[in-house]
């Protein structure tokens, strides 16, 4: 049984897609311009906020306020470093392009009405989504900094919350790159070149024990419009709101192990109709963005269905590696016409002969912590039952 529905046939042909013209420049502070251009009117690596959340009684939240904590004092110095923040900014920043506004601005949206036309919208996606019609350019570094760059055609199946599978290959000749994600893990696989496939799982994604992806799956859900707004359950606090020049930005944050906090993502709404997000920005544990994404194209996939983005510009800063991603016209499909096999990650056993290597990248996330206690182990009675060897455990 096939991944996709049985009236998928790929796109043959020449008509590769242009080459991305608006690239994120590594410390030159340029930035993409015009309607999908990112909010810039703040100093870049903050998100200068003063807290605001829905009311307490609506029915879009978790009821309990979203900056409850356990430690009260916590709370107020947290409310006071934004007030700070959105009063001084932050030294050393110089803040890049700003976006201009034309003829009277909009007039303000509550954050509660902010938040409900997102979640109204994204709750129209209530099947599996799929197109036959990707086109993809991109740039992607290996392990030594060359760049390596692909114009591909290929196909997008999703499901909520985290399936998502994307199928690439050139105008003409078999599949050459996989980028996937289910549940648990997320997974990219290249053939030509790079010849690897790296993995991980969502649990670990992000954290010091994960190793870097110039490209990162499980970001794209998000990066492409698809998924919620985070919840409660993400571990992230939010959303905290701040009026930019141009549009609305709500940020989330994620509470760290010293009691801190840390900006994490940020999702830039546009004031004018469809008021839907234009530009998605993750940031790194040091507040700098690491990847942003911006959305354009909005259309509605079906009648009465959700309005998405067809054209998405994702960026990684870091490693300078960017994805560019059109969708040609978006399809429900019935859940029963899935394969079960559709979101597995692919294992060495059914990967293109083309790839030598899989690399698990959060494998150092398994490994016990540290231990200040004395590496022998103490005196065990002759009958104690003999330990299993590591060796003897079956592969995650």
């Amino acid at each position: 049984m096939n991944a996709f529905p049985s009236s998928y046939r790929p796109r043959t042909g020449p008509g590769l897609p242009p080459r991305l013209n608006s690239l994120w420049q590594k410390g030159t502070g340029s930035e993409p311009s015009g309607a999908g251009a990112v909010e810039n009117d703040v100093p870049r690596g903050a998100c200068p906020l003063l807290p605001q959340t829905v009311n307490p009684q609506s029915t879009i939240h978790n009821p309990q306020s979203l900056f409850q904590r356990r430690d009260t004092g916590r709370e107020f110095l947290l409310t006071l470093s934004l007030a700070a923040l959105c009063l001084f900014g932050v030294p050393g920043c110089p803040p890049g392009p700003r976006v201009q506004p034309s003829g009277p601005p909009p007039p303000p949206r509550e954050l509660e009405e902010i938040v409900a036309v997102i979640t109204r919208n994204n709750a129209l996606l209530d099947r599996p989504l799929w197109s036959r019609g990707v086109t993809v350019s991109a740039r992607i570094k290996d392990d030594n900094g060359k760049e390596h760059l692909y114009n591909l055609e290929g196909s997008l199946l999703f499901q909520k919350p985290l399936n998502l599978r994307l199928d690439l290959r050139p105008g003409v000749g078999d599949q050459v790159m996989q980028i996937g994600s289910n549940a648990d893990d997320y997974w990219l696989w290249i053939e030509p070149e790079l010849k690897t496939m790296r993995w991980g799982r969502h649990r670990f994604a992000g954290k010091p024990c994960s190793e870097p992806m110039t490209v990162r799956p499980d970001q794209f859900a998000a990066a492409l419009g698809l998924a919620e707004l985070p919840k409660p359950e993400s571990g992230l606090i939010g959303p905290v709101r701040r009026y930019g020049k141009v549009r609305d930005i709500l940020c989330y944050l994620r509470p760290r192990e010293d009691g801190g906090y840390v900006f994490e993502r940020e999702y830039q709404v546009d004031r004018t109709p469809p008021y839907l997000v234009r530009v998605v920005l993750y940031r790194d544990a040091l507040g700098r963005i690491s990847m942003d994404s911006v959305l354009d194209d909005y259309r509605a996939v079906w009648e009465g269905g959700p309005l998405l983005a067809h054209s998405i510009s994702m960026n990684w800063r870091e490693d300078e590696g960017w994805l560019k991603l059109s969708l040609g016209p978006l399809k429900d499909t019935d859940p029963a016409k899935l394969s079960p096999r559709a979101f597995l990650r692919p294992t060495a056993a059914n990967l293109p002969r083309g790839i030598e290597q899989v690399i698990q990248v959060d494998a150092a996330c398994d490994l016990p912590a540290p231990s200040s206690e004395p590496a022998d182990d103490p005196d065990e009675p002759e009958d104690a039952p003999e330990r299993p060897n590591p060796g003897d455990w079956p592969d995650d």
